[in-house]
């Protein structure tokens, strides 16, 4: 089958400022090549690069969910960091020129995510990302790519959680749908690392 490459920016390349770096995303979506470029800046890297990434508090005033207290050190936006917004306006107007609705411009995004490549440097000890090191480095683990997705959801008006599956050392996103929900919990799942459908869980993942 021969399929069709899509060029949402006119097939040119982005301008480049010093201190800037250029990153295009590969994607497929109903057998369909994407590809959209961003921009990113060095500093705002670094600043991630080099942010805590722990979750501090006194044992005698602990937080009530330390859980949701912890993702949320990596579900906050830096001042300046656009990214997200920047993402989120241009997949849609892909989806727009490609008459999508609602729930395919979701699996659309969702999809730009799910082709991010995986890391396969890291480690079970390695930091975890920030959403703008995963976008910046176009690499992530299920975690990295599972932040960045709640956030594009939040962006998009979507309500969205996390599913965390320790037992098998992984994550996923999920967006609040109706109907048939995952787990009867009003979310449906979203697998991050590679491509699934919304609500599809992969082999040995329940």
């Amino acid at each position: 089958i021969s399929l069709q490459v899509l060029v949402f920016n006119n097939g040119e390349a982005p301008s480049v400022e010093q201190g800037q770096k250029a990153v295009r995303f590969n994607f497929k979506y109903k057998n369909k090549n994407y590809y959209l470029d961003q921009i990113y800046r060095d500093d705002l890297y670094n600043s991630y690069r080099n942010s805590n990434r722990t979750l501090y508090y006194s044992p005698s005033n602990p937080p009530a969910n330390p859980r949701e207290s912890y993702y949320e050190i990596f579900l906050t936006l830096k001042i300046g960091d656009n990214s997200i917004d920047n993402l989120v306006s241009d997949l849609k107007k892909l989806a727009v020129n490609e008459g999508f609705n609602d729930n395919e411009t979701v699996e659309l995004v969702m999809a730009l995510i799910q082709f991010i490549p995986y890391d396969h440097s890291k480690t079970s000890t390695s930091p975890q990302n920030f959403p703008y090191e995963t976008l910046y480095k176009n690499s992530g683990v299920c975690s990295d790519k599972t932040f960045l997705a709640h956030l594009v959801l939040n962006k998009m008006g979507y309500g969205a959680a996390i599913f965390d599956y320790p037992d098998d050392n992984h994550s996923s996103v999920a967006v609040a749908c109706s109907g048939q929900s995952s787990y009867s919990s009003g979310f449906c799942f979203i697998e991050t690392t590679n491509y699934f459908p919304v609500g599809v869980f992969p082999t040995g993942l329940s």
